[in-house]
């Protein structure tokens, strides 16, 4: 961690410190195929991690990719990057489960404080 990333990453974990709530991101992987059926069946790998869900911000809303009715969960980029390594980050792909609720992601908006992600802010869609 540079001295870039330090005061970005500070912020970012105290203000998910406040909130104390939990999610389980689902990162997409490889689908299998059923042979016989042809069925497709997603894989995923599921991490718990700390999480914040708030509004999205009108200035992001543009009515086509990201709708007036979509929220934003801000991820913890520790947490995410101990279960899925260093430099990854959010893909359209995932899904994140709170408090029962599967989300579909919509967009990424990884936030970066220099080197490392400082949070991940990810719109998301019931």
């Amino acid at each position: 961690m540079s001295l870039v990333d330090a005061p970005a990453r500070k912020a970012a974990k105290l203000a998910l410190l406040l909130l104390k709530r939990t999610c389980t991101y689902q990162r997409a992987g490889d689908p299998t195929e059923n042979i016989s059926t042809g069925a497709v069946t997603p894989n995923y790998t599921n991490a718990t991690l700390r999480c914040a869900l708030t509004r999205v911000k009108r200035d992001l809303v543009d009515g086509t990719l990201v709708r007036a009715t979509d929220m934003m969960v801000l991820l913890d980029p520790i947490s995410f990057e101990t279960a899925y390594g260093a430099g990854a980050a959010p893909a359209q792909e995932d899904r994140i489960v709170i408090a029962g609720e599967t989300l579909q992601t919509v967009r990424p908006l990884p936030v970066s404080g220099g080197e490392q992600w400082a949070l991940h802010k990810v719109i998301v869609r019931r």
